[in-house]
């Protein structure tokens, strides 16, 4: 690792051409492989000024194109970066920064209907790191889209900024790979909203991570799970709202997540607001030494969701919805340790 590092400042330093820098880096299903290709981006003295505009100078047919043999690292330096176009991430190539206080990626990208987005990941071997990205102000959209054959993406050592879209990060694949750690997410809307929204993914793992969303009416979420097995550890996700009904995580469809030393809340001024609401018999998160808060219950047991676990937890705000039973949920405590039963 310090080796990698000396390399990487080294390249935010001098200015060289592509083909004659040599780094290792631990991406993809074979860390092992020596990254060929590393393409410097800087305000000065640097390949390229313009993120989009390395992506671009990749090839994208022939012997130079990137594979599992022939991956390509995209080093970014400390400054602003504007984007007016979307980032299309390529296959077997990684982007990293000089550190989110360093390095700002600023979408300026008109977003004229809802589910348009600013970031988009369809392929396998990505990774993004050590970034501020921040969104503009949008009539809609997404901010980063992981979707299809987006598998093995790592994105770590973030912080999103979006204001007036609908989802931060939405993940949406038959069958995918994901590391996310790490990272802050801050995102603000008029009305409906969601932090991160999981559906469909198979395989995800989430450590060291806040998400914090704020809207004024609405219906919104910090975190969605549908029909995906997250195993999510030391994080955070917090929903804001003033009016309308909000939940800090909401869990439906097939989903089994795996959820340790995490805090999950939601808090409104006038409305509806729970901290983890499981909907149907098929929503069976096991959720140990956390904490759930909620205005109106820090934990809903919605439908039936009688296959869940909380365990060793403390649930704030109380428990609503059919109960699940004293084999699934024991040694739970509220706020003055008095003993939760659900």
């Amino acid at each position: 690792m310090r080796t990698i590092l000396l390399v990487v400042l080294c390249l935010l330093c001098i200015n060289a051409t592509a083909h004659n820098k040599v780094v290792v880096v631990p991406l993809g299903s074979d860390p092992t492989k020596p990254l060929q290709n590393v393409i410097s981006v800087s305000p000065s003295n640097g390949d390229f000024r313009d993120p989009i505009a390395a992506l671009n100078s990749i090839p994208t047919q022939g012997a130079g194109m990137p594979s599992a043999e022939n991956r390509y690292l995209i080093v970014i330096g400390p400054g602003q970066y504007t984007l007016s176009e979307t980032m299309q991430m390529r296959q077997y190539v990684s982007i990293v920064g000089a550190g989110s206080k360093n390095t700002h990626l600023i979408f300026e990208i008109e977003t004229p209907s809802s589910g348009a987005a600013q970031a988009v990941i369809t392929e396998a071997d990505v990774s993004l790191s050590d970034l501020t990205i921040r969104f503009s102000e949008g009539v809609g959209g997404t901010g980063i889209v992981i979707s299809n054959q987006g598998r093995r993406v790592l994105l770590q050592r973030l912080n999103i900024f979006s204001s007036g879209y609908d989802t931060g990060i939405a993940l949406n694949s038959m069958g995918g790979e994901l590391t996310l750690s790490e990272t802050t997410i801050n995102l603000s809307a008029l009305d409906s909203v969601i932090g991160i929204d999981f559906t469909n993914f198979t395989e995800a793992e989430i450590s060291d991570t806040q998400v914090t969303v704020f809207t004024s009416d609405g219906s919104a979420r910090a975190f969605s799970i549908s029909n995906s097995s997250p195993t999510i550890r030391n994080s955070t996700f917090r929903m804001n709202t003033e009016f309308g009904t909000s939940e800090g995580l909401q869990v439906s469809g097939n989903s089994r997540p795996i959820i340790s030393n995490s805090r999950i809340g939601s808090i409104t001024m006038k409305g509806n607001s729970i901290g983890v609401n499981l909907i149907g018999s098929a929503a069976a998160p096991i959720i140990t030494s956390s904490t759930l808060i909620g205005d109106s219950a820090g934990l809903n047991l919605n439908s039936n969701a009688s296959n869940a676990q909380i365990l060793y937890s403390r649930i704030l705000g109380g428990v609503s919805g059919d109960p699940i039973g004293s084999t699934q949920c024991r040694d739970n405590y509220d706020e003055i340790l008095k003993s939760v039963s659900c």
